[in-house]
């Protein structure tokens, strides 16, 4: 379900400011948030509170969610980088 939404361009935040993945990260969901980071989701939006997704999780001691968010967003940069070098 959560494939679909994202392939159609659904909001896949809350009403509440939340992003689906602060909201997977606080939640330890791996799965999710692997998905959603697969899927091109914003990983430095913040929370209604200004938190980031990593924050979030570092905040719930998930370490090991923030370290994949963190080498994701890592990752993301370099491709940025290389493209702009191209």
């Amino acid at each position: 379900m959560l494939k679909l939404l994202l392939e159609n361009g659904a909001d896949v935040n809350d009403l509440d400011g939340n992003t689906a993945l602060t909201n997977a990260a606080k939640k330890r969901d791996f799965l999710t948030v692997e998905r959603l980071m697969a899927a091109g989701i914003d990983i430095n939006r913040r929370d209604a509170s200004g938190k980031t997704a990593a924050k979030v999780a570092l905040s719930e001691l998930w370490d090991d969610v923030a370290e994949i968010i963190t080498a994701e967003n890592q990752q993301r940069l370099m491709q940025e980088a290389e493209a702009l070098l191209d």
